[in-house]
């Protein structure tokens, strides 16, 4: 039987990645770590780094479609800033240069930019998480054999919409031959003390804090393959570990989200 979570990606077979992104009003705060930054800019930035690396990892001057990613802002509207899954040669078309400030440091200079920082309205995060069934799902009908979607969700709030541990759980039940679609959860915070990576237990989690008990419960166990990725770039992940950071600074999430896109190509 094959170990799960062990599908080659190739041309052949892609995976896909959904990026959530909260866009709602309280995105305006000051981002723990970030210099001067508010939330959903230093959010921006760091979804653009990442796209940036994606691309990077894909190919030079032609690019190998091994990933399709999807970026869904969720506030006062939700939007779908690739207009659903695109592959990575057609988002690398879609880039304009602007300057950018490195929220660690405040550094300006010139590069490629797909993501704006928006931060207005409420919180619709069951609706974003439906939105990411609706794409994974198709996804895996066309990819049956594709190593499994991973949804990564960015949030500092509670939903406005609901209780989102059914919608996340739904999600992780699409399932191709190699696994279940993986759900992973950051929370930013303005707070840079005692952030929590990657627990194992609820119990490792503040008691008085059922949010954090929340994102817990929508989040999927990291595989033992991507355990083993992430060791490499020397973050340790403790086995039955949950796909999660809590209360985290940018630091934090930038880890998160480098375990939730490597992946051996």
């Amino acid at each position: 039987m094959r170990v799960p979570y062990s599908a080659n990606i190739d041309r052949s077979n892609p995976t896909c990645f959904v990026f959530l992104i909260d866009q709602s009003e309280s995105m305006l705060g000051h981002y723990a770590g970030a210099a001067g930054q508010s939330k959903s800019e230093a959010l921006a930035y760091q979804m653009n780094i990442l796209l940036q690396e994606l691309i990077v990892r894909c190919g030079g001057e032609v690019i190998r479609d091994y990933f399709h990613v999807a970026v869904i802002g969720y506030g006062n509207s939700i939007n779908s800033v690739f207009d659903g899954l695109k592959p990575l040669s057609e988002i690398e078309a879609l880039a304009r240069m602007v300057d950018q400030s490195d929220p660690l440091t405040g550094d300006k200079y010139m590069s490629p930019a797909w993501i704006d920082p928006i931060a207005n309205g409420m919180t619709p995060m069951c609706a974003a998480l439906d939105i990411a069934h609706g794409l994974v799902k198709e996804w895996v009908r066309g990819h049956p054999e594709c190593f499994p979607p991973i949804v990564i969700n960015l949030t500092d709030g509670e939903p406005s919409d609901g209780d989102p541990v059914a919608n996340a759980q739904r999600l992780m039940k699409v399932a191709s031959t190699d696994g279940g679609v993986l759900v992973f959860n950051g929370h930013l915070s303005a707070d840079a003390s005692s952030p929590i990576e990657f627990p194992v237990l609820a119990d490792e989690l503040p008691k008085n804090n059922p949010y954090a008990h929340q994102l817990f419960e929508m989040s999927s166990v990291v595989p033992e393959s991507m355990q083993a990725m992430a060791a490499a770039l020397e973050i340790r992940i403790r086995p039955g570990a949950r796909g999660m950071v809590f209360n985290s600074d940018l630091v934090m999430v930038a880890k998160l989200l480098d375990v939730g896109t490597t992946m051996a190509i």
